[in-house]
């Protein structure tokens, strides 16, 4: 069921996208239902770079554990899943970006209807629900900048660590940046339950965007 609904979300999507029959523009809902999958798209990149995350740290430690043997294969491991962590952040960015955008064309949407509604109950009933709907979206933008800093200083330590090792990987050179091992360990934890939190937020969203739902 969950895969029938992402294709006929991205169906809607296209159909939006070149004016086809099918997606009736007018409508505000459909400005809705188009940001809810723009939102599952991002959430989904947020579970993987969860994921990807729990797969660098563990290739971290394996390079300070080979310290006293030979640690190449292990850097190269841990260099090749960071890399991976760093183009999968790329796309977490590029993903908020689209549902930024997405919710500004949502809420303008609003905003050209309202003034056509007559009845001046209907239109503070309107605005109400406008402004609720507007302090949910923008627990979105405002969970991201607060993820963004940490998650930022996390990845330049872990691009400091990869430049000092593959300058130096003696014994010494990886004793050398061990408390940033062991910060970015910590580190990486706190991120985890901050993505958690950020993928909670996004469902809390969509299930007030979702036609049918509250």
């Amino acid at each position: 069921m969950r895969r029938e609904n992402a294709v006929a979300g991205l169906c809607l999507v296209v159909l939006c996208a070149f004016g086809l029959p099918g997606c009736d523009t007018s409508s505000t809902y459909h400005q809705a239902d188009v940001a809810v999958v723009h939102m599952n798209a991002l959430k989904a990149e947020l579970v993987s770079v969860k994921d990807q995350i729990a797969q660098t740290v563990p290739a971290l430690n394996q390079v300070v554990e080979a310290a006293d043997a030979d640690p190449r294969t292990a850097y190269e491991t841990f260099k090749r899943e960071f890399e991976n962590t760093r183009r999968q952040s790329g796309k977490v960015r590029h993903r908020a970006d689209d549902v930024k955008r997405q919710g500004q064309a949502y809420f303008s949407a609003w905003e050209a209807q309202f003034d056509k509604v007559a009845n001046p109950e209907t239109r503070e009933r309107f605005e109400k629900r406008k402004t609720e709907l507007a302090a949910q979206y923008d627990k979105i933008e405002e969970y991201a900048q607060r993820v963004e800093a940490d998650y930022e200083a996390f990845m330049r330590d872990l691009n400091d660590i990869q430049l000092v090792l593959g300058v130096d990987l003696t014994r010494k050179g990886i004793e050398s940046v061990a408390d940033l091992v062991t910060k970015a360990t910590q580190d990486a934890k706190t991120i985890d339950g901050y993505l958690d939190q950020y993928v909670t937020i996004l469902d809390e969203v969509t299930a007030e965007l979702r036609p049918g739902q509250q």
